[in-house]
């Protein structure tokens, strides 16, 4: 995979989420020492679930990508049965990769 391909705008808008990110980081880096451990933990905890959320995402992405690769392998080559798994585990390698 080619990084213009891993530039390239997306659908999903992952420039804004990742600007978003930084702002928020700027945000309780200047305000951590007046935060209690409560809000601290509050913070941890909503960041973990935004995790989850983007890690979700990106498996459904990946899945879609390694899927799509299997099935265009399988038409290209109808009497190579591993044509299709073979290409899926490349298509997860390469994101790997990148990830």
């Amino acid at each position: 995979m080619s990084a213009a391909v891993v530039q390239a705008p997306t659908v999903f808008d992952a420039e804004r989420l990742e600007g978003l990110a930084s702002a928020v980081d700027g945000v309780v880096a200047a305000r951590i020492d007046e935060l209690g451990d409560d809000e601290i933990r509050a913070e941890l905890e909503a960041v973990e679930v935004a995790r989850r959320r983007l890690e979700a995402r990106a498996c459904r992405l990946a899945a879609a990508l390694s899927e799509r690769a299997a099935r265009r392998a399988a038409e290209t080559d109808p009497h190579d049965v591993r044509a299709g798994e073979r290409a899926g585990r490349q298509v997860r390698r390469d994101l790997a990769d990148h990830l």
